[in-house]
């Protein structure tokens, strides 16, 4: 029988791929939108059941629908100029209107993506730390994963997120203007972080009696993100003609600046996985997505 699965934030970039993967092991989709989503991501994909973000819409929808799982990819980081409001919101409201829902109706699941950066470093990730801590405190009956990976990327990612946004400055010879980019960075390729939710949610155990459960996602290769940029624009540069305008130094790092990462796999090797995807392979495939694509 096939599993009900529900997926938050299912028009980003982790939830549209999270939602072609569970469709192809024939899972049952329920995704949660906004009526400003861009569906651009999962556009023609059939067997999809849209539920558009209302209060009293979502409770009937969890009265009237039996879910097996709740996967929580939408969030807020404040990019857009978003309120406060807005952002609180996404990161903590929506989430504990969520988790109550799926104890009162009795979902055996709740997936949580949370993020490596600091509590201290901005609203976007206070908030997150904020879910996560009342997470933990919760009694069930509907068990909770909670993954945490440092900094994901792939094809058709955001244009305003780091990778895609420098490949397009670089392309555009236009002059960057960088920290001195000594922080250590774990880059996960998105179909290696896809595989991780998968094998742990396919994998899960519902008899245990513990309640909350913390997977880290790592590449098992963390980098000095000035030698990712550089390899970054030293795989472009092998097909375009382009100035090296990247000025490292630049700028100062923000304050509160994470400059070390440390994540550690052991939950999801026990279970058979492990990245597949090395750096260089993965910035080469976002490369040639984004050459397709001009």
């Amino acid at each position: 029988m096939s599993k009900e699965i529900f997926i938050t934030g299912a028009t980003g970039f982790l939830g549209s791929n999270l939602v072609k993967k569970f469709l192809s092991k024939k899972y049952n989709i329920h995704a949660l939108i906004r009526k400003s989503s861009d569906k651009s991501r999962i556009i023609g994909l059939k067997g999809i059941n849209y539920i558009e973000y209302q209060e009293s819409c979502l409770k009937n929808f969890f009265k009237e629908n039996k879910i097996d799982i709740l996967v929580h990819t939408a969030c807020n980081y404040g990019r857009r100029n978003e309120s406060n409001k807005e952002i609180l919101d996404t990161n903590l409201n929506l989430g504990l209107e969520l988790i109550n829902l799926c104890e009162n109706f009795k979902v055996p699941l709740f997936v949580n993506t949370h993020t490596t950066l600091p509590r201290e470093l901005n609203l976007y990730s206070s908030s997150k730390h904020e879910f996560k801590d009342k997470l933990k405190k919760r009694k069930g009956p509907t068990k909770i994963l909670n993954f945490v990976f440092d900094h994901m990327y792939g094809p058709y990612d955001d244009e305003n997120k780091f990778v895609l946004f420098l490949i397009k400055e670089i392309l555009e010879n236009k002059n960057i203007q960088l920290t001195k980019c000594e922080q250590k960075r774990d880059f996960i390729y998105i179909d290696d972080l896809v595989e991780a939710y998968f094998l742990v949610i396919e994998n899960f155990d519902n008899s245990s009696s513990q309640i909350f459960f913390d997977h880290e996602v790592s590449s098992g290769e963390v980098v000095v993100l000035r030698d990712f940029v550089n390899e970054l624009f030293s795989q472009l540069s092998k097909k375009n003609n382009l100035k090296n305008n990247i000025n490292f130094g630049a700028i100062d790092y923000r304050k509160g600046e994470q400059m070390n990462i440390s994540l550690d796999s052991k939950s999801l090797n026990s279970i058979g996985w492990e990245a597949k995807t090395n750096l260089s392979c993965g910035i080469k495939k976002v490369i040639n997505s984004v050459l397709t694509s001009r």
